[in-house]
């Protein structure tokens, strides 16, 4: 289960740094909830190789990314 949910993590991350150049504000709040904080000190190519996000690392509490879209 451990490996399952660091690949979660890990995928999430990636996607959160695909998403930098087109939606910035929502890369950084992904990031940030991964505990990404060294986010502008990478080269491109370096910040998108698979396994660095560490395993031990401790995730900050979860804070909701996007506002809940209400339909009337």
């Amino acid at each position: 289960v451990k490996l399952i949910i660091y690949n979660v993590l890990e995928a999430t991350r990636i996607i959160g740094t695909l998403l930098k150049p087109i939606l910035p504000e929502l890369s950084y709040k992904i990031l940030i909830q991964l505990g990404d904080i060294d986010l502008n000190n990478r080269n491109w190519e370096e910040t998108l190789e698979w396994g660095l996000l560490p395993e031990s690392n401790e995730l900050p509490k979860p804070i909701p990314i996007m506002n809940k879209l209400d339909y009337e």
